[in-house]
Order: C-alpha cells, then structure tokens, then sequence
C-alpha cells in the first residue's frame, strides 16, 4: 500500500474542509459587505500540506485580512498596544473604488485625499472594530467536519490494519 493510499478517506474529507472553510468566508465576507476592491476576495485559497506527520490545513489571503478579522486598536489604547495611521494610499483606493464622495465642511469641500486623510486619522484615532469573519467561519466548518474528519481516520486505519495483518500472514505462512 502506498503512502498516499493510507490517508486516502482522510485527505478527500480534509479537501471538502478545505473548499467549505473557503466558500462559506467568501461568503461572510460579501454578507458582511467586506468587498471593495475584490483583491481579499480574490487572495481567498486553501491548500493541504501533509509532511510525513500531520497534516496542514491552511489559508492563503492577502496580509491586510488581519486588519478585517481583528480590527485595529486606537492609538494609545495601553490595554492593546499603541495604533498606527493606516495607510493613506489604501483608503484613497477604498474611497474610490466605493465612489465616496467628500461632502463640504466649514464651506470647504476637501479632495479625496484629503477625505483619505481624514478617514486614516479617524481610524487612528478610534480603531475599526473586528469582523471575526474567519474564526466563525472556521468555528461552524469545524462544528460539521471534526466529526466527519474522525469518522475518515478510523476508517484509513482500518483499513490499513488490514492491509498490515494481511501482509503478515503472506509473509508468515505456518
């Protein structure tokens, strides 16, 4: 029996995990109304990495998804570490991709990039509050899969128990 024969039932559970946890993110994230540019979106993937010990069920996403899950904390807040100013060229995209128009103030209407700097500023100052999109995408996945995912274990060890026993009275004959 070869190697990628002894997990076969776990890995096809582990692929349908996989493209689940994908799928239904993909999904939280439009229901959320967490889709601007599409690049998050887009950057969604799961991948399987299997190295002799465990396996590795990861997602692959664009670096700014921390900011969309977790948030960003205010600047000074001492319970959660200092905040920075996001940065400007990133909401002057966001602003023109959701075609936010600057509205006047004080008789002054400002450009969008002053608009880009004023919101950066705001979110310095008090944070954005956490989506959480993923861990409860991965907390439901989980919820259906872990026992689906026990249920294939058992089954690759049985039948690799009886491969094994099998071998050994082919190669034992008393």
């Amino acid at each position: 029996m070869e190697e990628n024969e002894i997990f076969e039932n776990l890995m096809q559970v582990l692929w349908e995990y996989a493209e689940t946890v994908k799928d239904l993110y993909k999904r939280r994230l439009i229901a959320d109304d967490k889709v601007a540019t599409g690049n998050l979106l887009n950057s969604v993937d799961t991948f399987i990495v299997y190295n002799n010990t465990e396996f590795l069920v990861t997602l692959s996403v664009a670096d700014y998804m921390k900011y969309v899950e977790n948030g960003r904390f205010p600047y000074g807040d001492e319970s959660a570490g200092p905040g920075s100013l996001p940065p400007v060229s990133k909401i002057l995209e966001w602003i023109k991709v959701k075609n936010i128009l600057p509205t006047p103030k004080n008789g002054h209407l400002p450009t969008q990039e002053q608009l880009a700097w004023a919101i950066s500023k705001s979110i310095e100052k008090k944070g954005i509050k956490p989506g959480r999109q993923f861990a409860e995408t991965v907390e439901a996945v989980n919820a259906q899969y872990i026992p689906l995912i026990q249920e294939a274990v058992e089954r690759d060890f049985d039948r690799y128990a009886l491969y094994v026993f099998s071998e050994i009275n082919r190669l034992v004959k008393i």
